[in-house]
């Protein structure tokens, strides 16, 4: 880390280890207090690559004796309280053609051309998403949204390719139509271009794996703990369409949940990702707070 000015730059500075030093910066205060109720400080692994270490915690928490009635998820939300949150469901697509020498490619089912014609056809239900809902304007980002982030295929420039694999999430406001839509889109592709690849090779095959799924976070606002802890919570700021943890703590946990955490998340994922120093004063006052309302 590397303190400039006012500013703090690392990797993961504010996505989420400001967050995670805030906490350890208030752990001695909340240990030597009397709490009326336990604080659980929840550390997990591989959030970035779909919410794999959240689940076991959620469960865990469920079955001790004083569950959590409230988490407080710490992704970067410029610490304003967000109540709700996209789920994601990323895919990989691996498109099977024919290939041999490419002199000879009129005769060969190119699977990187097909694979881009897949790709082209995501981002056309993409731009549907956009033009024609479903819309809920609480969120940053109004409408489901599909793209295409990581392609490979080809091994040589004479080569027709056969193989081809890319992966593409879908985020949606709808959590419950978010595996029709999926299936839907698999359905329209194949049909569109399965019957056109097989006539030239009947090996050729698009193959569809879901690599992994989290929930969206729902409205917490109404849960009994959110209602008595509203006085000390700051100012809501909506909606986020970034995935986190808070719909596993609901769905795996029973936890209602909210985000809020020190940072923005227009400095997540950067080369040059920041936290402001007066984001992480913030987020340790509303600790000061917490601790001092739990006493």
């Amino acid at each position: 880390m590397e303190q400039r000015g006012s500013r703090l730059f690392g990797r993961g500075t504010c996505d989420m280890k400001g967050f995670a030093a805030c906490v350890m910066a208030a752990a001695p205060a909340f240990a030597n207090a009397e709490l009326q109720r336990p604080v659980y400080f929840c550390f997990s692994h591989d959030e970035e690559v779909g919410c794999l270490g959240a689940p076991a915690i959620a469960r865990y928490l469920s079955e001790l004796k004083v569950p959590p009635a409230l988490a407080i998820i710490g992704e970067p939300s410029e610490m304003k309280l967000i109540n709700g949150q996209k789920g994601k469901i990323a895919m990989r697509v691996t498109v099977r053609g024919e290939g041999g020498h490419s002199s000879f490619s009129p005769q060969h089912v190119n699977a990187v051309e097909y694979a881009s014609r897949i790709i082209t056809m995501i981002a056309e239900r993409a731009r549907r998403y956009e033009q024609d809902g479903p819309f809920d304007h609480d969120f940053t980002v109004p409408h489901a949204t599909t793209l295409t982030t990581i392609i490979e295929g080809g091994v040589a420039t004479n080569v027709t390719p056969d193989m081809c694999s890319f992966i593409f999430e879908l985020r949606s406001i709808d959590q419950d139509a978010a595996a029709t839509d999926i299936q839907t889109l698999i359905n329209d592709i194949e049909s569109a271009l399965l019957p056109e690849m097989q006539r030239q090779s009947s090996d050729s095959a698009i193959e569809w794996q879901e690599l992994f799924a989290y929930p969206a976070m729902g409205d917490a606002t109404d849960s009994e703990m959110f209602k008595q802890l509203e006085p000390i919570l700051p100012e809501r700021g909506g909606k986020v369409s970034y995935g986190s943890e808070g719909g596993v703590f609901e769905v795996d946990g029973g936890i209602p949940s909210v985000i809020l955490g020190p940072g923005s998340i227009r400095q997540a994922h950067k080369p040059d990702e920041f936290i402001e120093i007066e984001q992480l004063n913030q987020c340790l006052a509303f600790f000061d707070k917490l601790n001092a309302w739990m006493r």
